[in-house]
Parts: C-alpha cells; sequence; structure tokens
C-alpha cells in the first residue's frame, strides 16, 4: 500500500495519483518502475463544457490548466460529471471539483495499515446544526455518519430545538446529589443545551464533551427492566422513589434489591404467596424469592436441582434480616406442606432452625458505625429435605450451619462508637442480681474490653428483651439449663481476663519476674 503525501489516504501500490484528492505522487513503498512506452496518441477532446460545470483549476494546480479527456475514466460510463481529466506526460488524473464534498475520517500519515481511523466527530459536531447534536445526544451512529450537507439541508445553521425537545426532562451530573432532575429550556450556540434543574440552577451541557443526555423515566416500575430508559441515574431514581413510598424492594428480572429501611415493614401474608398461580404478578418481597426456589424443588426429578439463594451486599445492607426472611418462609413453607407435631418441650425442626438466628446473632453480631446489629462473620446454611416425597410436598429433614471469619480482635478491641459483641452487653443489661453475683459482673463501664470505645447501649437494641430470646432459643435447640449457664460463665470469664494488669516485677528481690494484679 501506499499513501497520499497531501492527505494521507491510503491507495493501491500502483497508483499515481491519490483516489481522495487527484494529488500526484510517488509513493516510498512502491520501488521505481521501468521506463512506460510512449503514450497512445491523445484521443478526440471532447466538445467543451459549460464553465459553471468545468471551473478552471489553474490558481490551485496550475499543471492541470490543460484539460483533456481519458479513456480509462470515459470507460463503463463511470467518469463523475464534475471531473476535470488532465494528460500530464504519461500519468493521467481525476480530480473531483465537488464543493461540498463530505468531512470525511482522514488515516494517519503512518505507513502501518492496521492503523485506526482517526475519529474526528467530537471536533466536528461542535459546528453542527441542532439536528445532528440530537441524533449524537441519543447515541444514533448512523445520523451522526451522514453527510453534514443532507443536515444542513433539512436544518439551516442556527435553527433552534422543537417544542418536545425543550420540555424534555433529563438528568445533569452532581457532585452532591450525584445526579439531579432539570428540564431543558433552550439551545445556546451550536453545541450547548441550557438546563433548568429542579433545585432552580441552570446547567449548561456542551454536547460536544457529554456522550448523551438521560432521559428521565415516566413512572416507578416494581421491575426495573421494565424502566422506559435503563441507566444508572435512572435505576438510582427507581430505588430511591420506591424507598420513599415504603416499598424497600425491587425486582431486577429474578434478581432481588433490598434497600435497608432501617424500621419493621409489614410483610405480605405467607398464605397468600403460598396460593398464587404465578409468581410474576406478586410485589417484590423475599418470600416471592422464597416461593420461586421452593417450587423448583417440586419439579419432576428428571429436571429437579438443588436451589441456592445468594444474600450479599455491603455492611448494614440488611443481609441478616434478609436470610431471617427467607429462612423463616422456607421452614414454614415446608412446615405447611407437611405439618410437623412437637412432643412436649422438644421444638420441631422447623423451630430449631429459626431460633437458630438469636444463639448466632447473641455471638457473633455487634454494633458498628454503620450497622446496629452486623454480622461480623459469615455463615453458610443448607437446609435438607426428602427427594423421596409426595408429589406436590416436600419434608423437612433438618439443616446445617456453618460459620467462618468471625471477627476475633473485636473482642479487645472497638473503634469509636462501636461495641463488643452482643452476648456480654445481653449478661450486663438483662441478668437478674442473682447471676450477676453468680458471675462476679457489674457495670459495662468497669471492664476493659467494653469501656474503651464509648458504646455501652444502643437504643435500637433492648438488651433485657434479647438475653430472654437468647435463652427461649437455647431451649429450643435442646440444650440444657446447666450447659447454658457454662456458657455464659465462659463469657464472664473473658471480661475479667481483660481486666488483668501484669508488671514486669522489675524491683522484686528475687530478680525480673511477672506479677498479677
Amino acid at each position: 500500500m501506499s499513501f497520499c503525501n497531501e492527505c494521507g489516504t491510503k491507495n493501491e501500490p500502483d497508483s499515481k495519483f491519490c483516489c481522495e484528492c487527484g494529488t500526484k505522487y510517488i509513493a516510498a513503498s512502491v520501488p521505481a518502475a521501468p521506463p512506460a512506452p510512449p503514450p497512445p496518441p491523445p484521443p478526440v477532446q471532447p466538445p467543451p463544457q459549460s464553465p459553471a460545470r468545468r471551473p478552471s483549476m489553474s490558481k490551485k494546480r496550475p499543471s492541470l490548466s490543460k484539460a483533456e479527456s481519458s479513456p480509462g475514466l470515459t470507460e463503463n460510463g463511470r467518469r463523475p460529471s464534475n471531473a476535470m481529466v488532465s494528460v500530464e506526460g504519461d500519468n493521467t488524473m481525476a480530480a473531483l471539483l465537488s464543493p461540498e464534498r463530505r468531512p470525511s475520517l482522514r488515516k494517519t500519515l503512518s505507513r502501518d495499515s492496521s492503523t485506526p481511523m482517526i475519529d474526528a466527530t467530537a471536533t466536528f459536531r461542535r459546528s453542527q446544526p441542532a439536528p445532528l447534536l440530537m441524533a449524537l445526544s441519543t447515541g444514533d451512529a448512523a445520523k451522526s455518519r451522514r453527510d453534514s450537507s443532507e443536515f444542513t439541508a433539512a436544518s439551516p445553521v442556527g435553527a433552534g430545538l422543537t417544542g418536545s425537545e425543550v420540555d424534555m426532562e433529563v438528568w445533569v451530573a452532581d457532585d452532591q446529589k450525584v445526579w439531579v432532575q432539570g428540564r431543558v429550556t433552550e439551545q445556546v450556540g451550536r453545541s450547548e443545551l441550557l438546563v433548568l434543574t429542579h433545585d432552580g440552577a441552570k446547567v449548561k451541557i456542551d454536547m460536544a464533551v457529554t456522550p448523551e443526555l438521560y432521559t428521565v423515566n415516566p413512572s416507578l416500575e416494581d421491575d426495573m427492566t421494565s424502566l422506559w430508559h435503563l441507566h444508572e441515574p435512572g435505576i438510582l431514581h427507581n430505588l430511591h422513589g420506591r424507598f420513599q413510598a415504603d416499598q424497600p424492594y425491587t425486582f431486577v428480572a429474578h434478581l432481588l434489591i433490598a434497600v435497608n429501611p432501617l424500621k419493621p415493614t409489614p410483610n405480605p401474608a405467607m398464605e397468600d404467596i403460598g396460593a398464587a398461580k404465578s409468581l410474576t404478578c406478586l410485589a417484590p418481597h423475599q418470600y416471592v424469592i422464597a416461593e420461586s426456589a421452593y417450587r423448583a424443588l417440586l419439579l419432576p426429578a428428571a429436571v429437579r436441582q438443588s436451589q441456592s439463594i445468594v444474600v450479599s451486599g455491603e455492611s448494614g445492607a440488611g443481609k441478616t434480616e434478609s436470610a431471617k426472611i427467607l429462612m423463616r418462609y422456607i421452614t414454614w413453607r415446608s412446615g405447611a406442606a407437611a405439618p410437623q407435631v412437637s412432643s412436649g418441650a422438644i421444638s420441631t425442626v422447623n423451630d430449631r432452625i429459626v431460633q437458630s438466628n438469636p444463639i448466632l446473632e447473641a455471638l457473633g453480631n455487634a454494633k458498628t458505625q454503620r450497622n446496629h446489629n452486623s454480622s461480623r462473620f459469615g455463615k453458610y446454611v443448607s437446609i435438607k429435605f426428602d427427594a423421596h416425597s409426595v408429589p406436590g410436598e416436600l419434608k423437612l429433614l433438618g439443616a446445617s450451619i456453618e460459620t467462618y471469619l468471625l471477627e476475633k480482635s473485636r473482642i479487645v478491641y472497638q473503634l469509636q462508637g462501636e461495641r463488643c459483641y452482643h452476648i456480654f452487653y445481653l449478661m450486663l443489661h438483662g441478668g437478674t442480681p442473682a447471676q450477676l453475683q453468680a458471675w462476679s459482673l457489674t457495670k459495662p463501664e468497669d471492664y476493659h474490653y467494653l469501656n474503651t470505645s464509648g458504646m455501652v447501649r444502643v437504643p435500637q437494641l433492648d438488651d433485657a428483651a434479647e438475653l430472654g430470646g437468647f435463652t427461649t432459643a437455647c431451649e429450643a435447640m435442646g440444650l440444657q439449663v446447666s450447659e447454658r449457664e457454662q456458657l455464659l460463665q465462659c463469657m464472664a470469664g473473658l471480661l475479667h481476663l481483660g481486666n488483668v494488669e501484669f508488671d514486669d516485677g522489675s524491683g522484686a528481690a528475687t530478680g525480673p519476674a511477672a506479677a498479677i494484679s
């Protein structure tokens, strides 16, 4: 390949003239050709054209002042009507003289054939009228590649926005609120739009810099795949709008997004979820996710597979509460299909699965700066069902809980405004005087492991009531009273161990020694 020295256009190796600008050149990549034979006699000159159709090129290219026809360009009648042909030595050159030539994308002057095209549309957009700006702002690549003369003919320079474009609701980026809603009021210049936000501020948007405008969705949706415009501000606005309407749950197809409401919210009736013929008509909730997994287990054995529900999110997002809601519904659903009868004081398998949560939360949850009941460990809950149950029913066999990554360092140190694990405060605030005397405990401020963070009580938690729930859960799990007391005595021993102070004993008469006070 060879490249033009004037415009950089790539041409064929045997070309003598640039196919884009018509300039004569000698390609560096093509070796010198042997002398060509004498040219044939020139053909008969065609009748002269009118001056309007054949403007003189003597000012631009003196070598082209003598125009003659060329047999090669007249073959098959493909010579452009606005082309001038000139014979110069043994070479023939054609130059297009259209005054409205398209501003094409030029290639670089590099001789590497893999060099990409230079996208000059960002600079070219600044000089385009409103229709092209709107095409570029909506990402219509086909319109942005049209001939600029088409846009000029359809809408001359200086044309303003139409009525629908002026009233368009759009999102504008904001440093404080991330996105603010506004309305396009007018076009300023060739590439700027003036947007009036709902806060009363006027913002100019340069369409030559901003890739596109995000349009405001006309309504909030339960399933965000139904949004008219699916983009970042649209998703955030949909979640925020539903949160303000006390609807913290939103579907994204088969996924559920839960925005922690930080307050108790009413749950739908479990009977209504289980009796629904189709789950697509139900409002977003954890019950719907659990019901979908349960119904998948009722499929024939040939197509049935084990189901998994992953609860993920940042600290304080509501993972613990969502997991409890899911477990409560699944145990109810299996119990409703195959009721279990408890014998005496022994709880059913369903009750044990649900009552495992208060024990895990007391021993593994703590108050952090972002969440008053943050799980400081991970857990994997596996619920087992009988694979040979009666069709349409599932018999609950049992469950297993695996814990991992417990934050052990929290026992000895907490950040300001945080607490140690709940179990210590449950004992100190909820224990009876007899229990406190048996444990030799007084109040949280007297223990080094609890008094360094400045936080001993959480308004959202009732430690005395939580201790009662912990005791009930231990009974449901089958723990004896003596076993529960031994567990609490171990917790009290940790608090006493934190108050132990060590002395290097350097002043002792017998030499270096350790002393405990």
